[in-house]
């Protein structure tokens, strides 16, 4: 099961996953989008080819579509709470 994904920019701009996203059958992912935000991609690893185009209007847009896109195509995600810091008044 995956945990969360995390992007790091290439040569070009890019952001690409750092890590393969793999589903229950053992394919892998690749997934990122270009600098604007505004268009994201998921590439198969190895011999699968499966190319998948998506565009939205921002970058927080884009990696939830990336997200749902994955989801379809098998793979799981660990569910995540993020819990919101107290600040303590003193």
């Amino acid at each position: 099961m995956n945990k969360r994904i995390r992007y790091t920019k290439d040569t070009s701009g890019n952001n690409i996953t750092q890590n393969y996203i793999k589903n229950d059958s053992g394919h892998e992912y690749r997934a990122g989008f270009i600098a604007s935000g505004k268009a994201g991609f998921i590439k198969s690893v190895g011999t699968d080819t499966v190319h998948i185009q998506l565009t939205a209007t921002s970058p927080h847009k884009i990696k939830i579509k990336i997200k749902k896109s994955l989801i379809t195509l098998g793979c799981r995600f660990e569910s995540e709470v993020r819990i919101a810091k107290i600040k303590d008044e003193a």
